[in-house]
């Protein structure tokens, strides 16, 4: 497999990376993510830059983050997910460490913002939702 991660055509002949990769059983069978690849997956999970090293940093950076498996799952399903092959530099681990870490930086309260029983599915709605965390956070 030489660090491939295995793929399946589209029907327009672009092809999907769809497969474990280097995540995890419980981050791969994770439900949010199974569901996700079930259609066209865009954006890192799709990209053709995976390769198992690559999901290994990403599941890093994002347990390092705080996120267990199924928030991960969520993370990377998310237009922060998707987003995170945007802009990387093929086949330099140290800049795609450096991308990864930026990136991930925040996931952790992201997810939360988004999993929360209010969040609307909108940029104000995140903002609203992150504005009162923030301020819960910092009260005395």
């Amino acid at each position: 497999m030489n660090g491939v991660v295995d793929s399946k055509p589209s029907f327009d002949g672009t092809v999907y990376h769809t497969k474990q990769g280097g995540f995890s059983d419980e981050v791969f069978n994770n439900y949010y993510l199974q569901d996700y690849m079930k259609g066209i997956p865009c954006g890192y999970i799709g990209s053709s830059y995976r390769k198992a090293w690559a999901d290994k940093l990403v599941e890093k950076a994002l347990r390092d983050s705080g996120l267990g498996p199924r928030g991960i799952a969520v993370w990377l399903t998310s237009t922060s997910g998707r987003h995170l092959a945007d802009n990387i530099r093929r086949g330099h681990y140290l800049d795609f460490e450096k991308h990864v870490n930026s990136a991930t930086g925040n996931a952790f309260l992201d997810v939360t913002v988004w999993k929360h029983p209010d969040h609307e599915g909108s940029l104000a709605s995140t903002l609203k939702i992150r504005a009162a965390l923030e301020k819960a956070l910092t009260k005395k």
